[in-house]
């Protein structure tokens, strides 16, 4: 019977080479989002809006936003739409981007633009290192 580990460093966590460059990834994410959390911080404090916002509260006008569909999409700020992957080994993965009036979504990791958004789009999510995130690229906090 082997000891279970305690420890939480990313290395201790990956047990596939694989999973520590999903890890790696994702701490690279957060230390490039750093200025972009913290005036999210300041807007949440001043405002008393979340970070983390459900899609009726970011776009209430669009009344796909408000179906049971897209409760496990969420913007973080005004700026990053996040579609988690949820089931293990999934191949892909549905995210409804909003109707923008302006600007456009972005994939945050190929950079492809995606248009104006007012639809549904499949991403491939086989990669570990890559998952559903997007940026608006017209919003006060844009990076």
């Amino acid at each position: 019977m082997h000891a279970r580990s305690t420890t939480t460093e990313p290395w201790t966590l990956a047990t596939e080479p694989q999973h520590y460059l999903g890890i790696v990834t994702a701490m690279k994410i957060r230390e490039s989002m750093r200025n972009y959390t913290l005036s999210l911080n300041q807007e949440t404090v001043a405002s008393g809006l979340p970070m983390v916002r459900p899609m009726v509260l970011a776009f209430p006008n669009d009344v796909q936003c408000a179906g049971e569909d897209v409760e496990d999409q969420w913007m973080f700020g005004p700026t990053y739409l996040v579609g988690p992957v949820l089931s293990f080994q999934a191949l892909n993965r549905s995210v409804y981007l909003p109707k923008l009036d302006t600007g456009r979504w972005v994939s945050f990791f190929s950079g492809e633009d995606l248009g104006g958004g007012g639809g549904r789009i499949t991403v491939d999510t086989r990669n570990i290192t890559e998952f559903p995130l997007f940026v608006r690229t017209t919003s006060p906090l844009t990076p």
